[in-house]
């Protein structure tokens, strides 16, 4: 069962892509870990 579906997301900060077209789909059960650089975007995707 898919308990978080995202798709086509795109966030942007003063005219900076933060994120772009992300998809993601987290069925029950499944762990997930987000790793990257400070500032790539990690807290704005959760």
């Amino acid at each position: 069962m898919e308990v978080i579906n995202i798709k086509d997301v795109t966030q942007r900060y003063k005219k900076v892509n933060i994120l772009g077209d992300v998809n993601l789909s987290i069925e029950q059960g499944d762990m997930l870990g987000v790793i990257g650089q400070s500032g790539s975007g990690k807290t704005t995707l959760l």
